[in-house]
């Protein structure tokens, strides 16, 4: 009975994040969409999608949800890692929707301006279990 569990195992383990990566791959790309046109509808270009981006945010998603706490802790880090002079970051837990975490997003000052930064270009989000991270940069 253990050997076909062990067989089973690695199968429902890729099948469950590839469940999981497909939903939040929606999640990201719809609250990117929102961003953008929100950008636009103010007189600022929309933010290019940066894998390298992607990849930091969802570093962060995942300590996040590891640590089960919100936090911009090891920001520095992200931001060497993204090797450019400015970013900014919004980070949400436990959003219904990609429409729910923009609406929040836009309803708090500081969250709004990162989003409306005139100087950013490009951005990577990264939704893990109920963590979402924004890293935008020039």
């Amino acid at each position: 009975m253990q050997f076909r569990f062990l067989l089973i195992s690695p199968f429902i383990f890729y099948f469950l994040f590839s469940i999981g990566h497909v939903e939040s791959t929606t999640y990201e790309s719809d609250l990117l969409t929102l961003i953008n046109n929100y950008r636009t509808q103010n007189g600022l270009s929309p933010l290019k999608y940066d894998e390298r981006l992607k990849e930091i945010a969802f570093t962060h998603s995942r300590y996040m949800t590891q640590k089960n706490t919100l936090s911009h802790a090891n920001f520095q880090k992200r931001f060497t890692d993204s090797k450019s002079d400015l970013c900014v970051e919004n980070i949400g837990w436990n959003a219904s929707s990609p429409k729910v975490l923009f609406e929040l997003w836009r309803e708090s000052e500081s969250h709004n301006k990162n989003m409306l930064n005139p100087n950013i270009q490009r951005a990577g989000i990264s939704l893990v279990g109920k963590y979402a991270t924004f890293f935008g940069c020039k």
